[in-house]
């Protein structure tokens, strides 16, 4: 038809929107869940946040793992099985370190400003630093 116009966009704008709706997404499952677990009176955030570090850290090793060892095999035969692996492990850790993010957030945001020790800034600051190897690695930075 005369004037119609076809809206077509590139794949970079699809990989976008797309990358962005699953970081709202998995965003917004985190914050609600970490509302929940806060919320608790019988919880100490500061434990639980350890745990999840040491899941990030075992979701990245299984991530790179597999990586790897797709590379090696580099079998086409389930090719989509690899792919929907490599899509939930993906996912898993995006989602958990969103996770230890806000945990940790959390955590210094309810600390008392007149009870803060060492023993208290220490651990988040550690606990910061690992947030930032863990974006930068996330990221391909060295």
């Amino acid at each position: 038809m005369a004037g119609d116009s076809e809206i077509s966009i590139d794949t970079a704008t699809e990989k976008k929107y797309y990358n962005l709706f699953i970081n709202a997404l998995s965003y917004t499952l985190v914050f609600n869940s970490v509302q929940e677990i806060a919320d608790s009176k019988t919880t100490d955030l500061f434990f639980i946040t350890a745990i999840v570090a040491a899941g990030v850290f075992l979701l990245m090793f299984a991530k790179l793992s597999w990586d790897r060892t797709r590379q090696e095999k580099g079998t086409e035969r389930f090719k989509n099985l690899w792919d929907a692996i490599d899509f939930f492990l993906e996912i898993l850790v995006n989602i958990n370190v969103q996770l230890l993010s806000t945990m940790v957030a959390r955590w210094v945001l309810s600390l008392p400003p007149d009870d803060i020790e060492a023993e208290d800034v220490i651990p988040t600051g550690a606990l910061c630093l690992v947030l930032i190897w863990l974006l930068a690695r996330s990221l391909g930075i060295n």
